[in-house]
């Protein structure tokens, strides 16, 4: 059964911040393609998508945020994915290394880490974020 899906869209000179709360899959997926399409302008520096109260996330948003972050980049401006957590936050650990994408993470303590932390790759092993 797939949730409902909030998606707002909020702007602040260069930075466009577009929240999700709920689930992202084939269902409800074009809103979001529709935001984050919108998102991506001349005017806009930076895209901040805040994944923070995503609940569920398959492999069509997976690829919906892979496709958005290649706009972005085509476009001259950084997409970033901000606060995940739970199936999300997993799903990214394993796509992070190999699509590139940028990922803010909260620090145990609440506070933000660092782009990229260390995430476990498909083999099981380590990386590190060099930097």
């Amino acid at each position: 059964m797939t949730e409902d899906l909030i998606v707002r869209t909020t702007r602040a000179g260069e930075e466009v911040i577009v929240s999700l709360e709920g689930e992202l899959d084939l269902a409800t997926m074009d809103a979001v393609r529709a935001a984050l399409t919108a998102a991506v302008s001349p005017t806009a520096a930076t895209v901040i998508v805040d994944i923070a109260r995503l609940s569920f996330m398959d492999a069509s948003g997976l690829g919906l945020l892979i496709a958005a972050h290649r706009r972005c980049a085509d476009a001259g401006c950084r997409l970033t994915l901000r606060h995940p957590t739970g199936v999300v936050e997993r799903i990214l650990d394993i796509a992070s290394p190999t699509h590139h994408l940028s990922v803010e993470r909260r620090a145990p303590s609440g506070r933000l880490a660092a782009d990229n932390p260390t995430l476990p790759t498909l083999a099981g092993g380590l990386r590190r974020a060099e930097g």
